[in-house]
């Protein structure tokens, strides 16, 4: 691809990835700190919304929760 047409279709996706990166910060519960914090660091182009989305991990399940193995036994 020609490097005219190629830096404008990466900047058009990752603005589409900021742009649900916001929507989900907007949407958690968190402090309002902890939102504006998101979303600056959301908008940083290309490498924004990889930070946010490597440091919002889901949230961890309790044991009894997760499914058990093919013997039974419940993974850790």
């Amino acid at each position: 691809m020609d490097r005219d047409v190629l830096l404008p279709v990466a900047l058009l996706l990752s603005f589409v990835v900021t742009l649900l990166c916001w929507r989900r910060i907007w949407r958690t519960e968190d402090h309002w700190a902890f939102k504006t914090f998101g979303v600056l660091m959301a908008a940083i182009p290309f490498v924004g919304p990889l930070f946010y989305l490597f440091t919002c991990m889901p949230p961890r399940r309790p044991r009894s929760e997760n499914p058990p193995d093919f013997r039974g036994r419940h993974w850790p």
